[in-house]
């Protein structure tokens, strides 16, 4: 098993979906590659400080935006990020606390995530041609014809690779304009729905939106698929979400 191939197996690694035999050639690899091994142990650390942040009651909500706004400013080492990803979870329960309206977890994390990556472009390895991101959709139960179908004004896809949010593997897709990036979430649809603040209905799927710290989204459920854009412009999130949703 490559690094390559770790990269793109951790989140099934972590969330165990692994079938038996892939996870022993993986963790083999992590024996004798220290590099694959800190990154994974990383992602780890960070999922467990989002989880008691996530789960924590009554935060100082004030107190912790400051402790992420230091992070991001100063393009915060590992340990500042788990910080900030802590953060950012009770922060989100300070905003439903006040409104009333449910965030679901599976948007904290995505929020996370798209800061962690693409913003603060952490060390990761992605795959930029359409075919490989194709075959990697079909594989991890995306239909192919879904990611060709999804296209934005002025925005083409520039990479993709897999990701765990709320213990789901989701299908990570990156967006450019040469300019400004963003990202939308893809899964197979299960049984279990969203909600959140409804924002509208499009091509018969109703668009919610949420915001986590300084991230946007907006999201829907379609029949067989779970979709998430973030963005860190504000009327973006939306605007993308709704066209994702009128093209599938």
């Amino acid at each position: 098993m490559t690094c390559k191939d770790v990269a793109e197996l951790a989140p099934l690694y972590l969330s165990r979906e692994l079938d038996s035999a892939r996870a022993a050639d993986f963790a083999a690899h992590l024996q004798v590659c220290s590099a694959c091994a800190a990154e994974l142990a990383q992602q780890q650390e960070i999922d467990a400080r989002l989880r008691e942040g996530v789960l924590a009651r009554r935060p100082d909500t004030a107190a912790l935006e400051e402790r992420v706004r230091r992070a991001v400013r100063k393009k915060s080492p590992a340990r500042w990020l788990i910080a900030a990803a802590a953060g950012v979870a009770a922060v989100v329960l300070g905003y439903q606390a006040l409104s009333g309206v449910r965030t679901p977890r599976i948007c904290a994390e995505a929020a996370t995530d798209h800061r962690r990556e693409v913003v603060n472009s952490q060390r990761r390895t992605w795959l930029d041609e359409p075919g490989a991101i194709r075959s990697l959709a079909e594989r991890y139960g995306v239909s192919p014809s879904v990611v060709s179908a999804i296209s934005f004004p002025g925005f083409r896809l520039d990479r993709a690779r897999l990701c765990r949010l709320d213990n789901h593997v989701f299908l990570h897709l990156v967006y450019t304009d040469g300019e400004h990036e963003f990202s939308v979430y893809l899964r197979p649809r299960d049984s279990a729905a969203l909600g959140g603040k409804a924002r509208g209905v499009t091509n018969g799927k109703t668009i919610y939106a949420a915001d986590v710290g300084g991230e946007h989204l907006g999201y829907f459920q379609a029949d067989h698929l779970t979709a998430l854009v973030v963005t860190d412009q504000p009327e973006s999130a939306l605007r993308f979400a709704r066209l994702a949703a009128g093209a599938l």
